[in-house]
């Protein structure tokens, strides 16, 4: 009985099934699970709903130190899920025939494409967060890699998304690594004009006086 509703609400587009994207025959996949498709219906039966009583009697003040921090969860949950649609936007340029989430019982990695071999060739961690992202978020990709033994092309590229830009050591990384990519705007296929201006300051530091 519940399968005939589950089907229902696949027909009708309102959720849909998520698998590792590693996984090779999905459909038999036991680590599969359903996901509200409309990121409002998410919003409002994920925080808003189960407060809604105490709205409708004026408890605002209450309740939105409850709300914040699950308004803030769903806006982070929903750019994760806009920066796997900007890999799947440019999959040509990354050579994915697949892009999702890859996860286990003991890690998850945000954004994952994979090739023609079930290999991954794109590896991403994606941040809504006040803070730069620095080299810990580079090198717990690796961690997380390495310790699950993850099938990797020799080409991966590293993409790390922060709305709030990168510090200054991994911007170095980036420039001395080409697989490594840093964006802060989803809009430009390039890296932005913050980092680039970024690297230009830190290029003129190296840079002798000029006589």
């Amino acid at each position: 009985m519940i399968t005939h509703y589950i089907e229902l609400l696949r027909d009708l587009f309102l959720i849909y099934r998520e698998v590792p994207v590693l996984e090779k025959n999905p459909a038999r996949s036991k680590k599969g699970f359903y996901q509200l498709a409309d990121p409002f219906l998410r919003l409002w039966f994920g925080s808003i709903y189960p407060y809604d009583s105490f709205l409708e009697f004026g408890q605002t003040d209450m309740i939105m130190e409850r709300l914040n921090p699950l308004i803030e969860n769903h806006i982070a949950f929903c750019y994760e899920q806009l920066c796997r649609d900007f890999v799947k936007h440019n999959s040509a340029h990354y050579g994915c025939l697949k892009v999702g989430r890859q996860w286990s019982g003991n890690y998850e990695i945000d954004v994952a494409g994979v090739d023609a071999d079930f290999r991954l060739n794109v590896v991403g961690e994606c941040k809504w967060s006040s803070k730069k992202v620095g080299m810990s978020a580079y090198n717990q990709l690796l961690k997380t890699i390495k310790e699950n033994k993850l099938p990797l092309a020799r080409d991966c590229r590293y993409l790390l998304f922060s709305k709030s830009g990168f510090s200054e050591e991994l911007i170095k990384k980036s420039e001395q690594e080409k697989n490594i990519s840093l964006i802060n705007s989803l809009f430009d296929y390039h890296l932005t004009p913050q980092i680039e201006s970024q690297k230009a300051r830190l290029r003129s530091r190296k840079s002798p006086p000029t006589q």
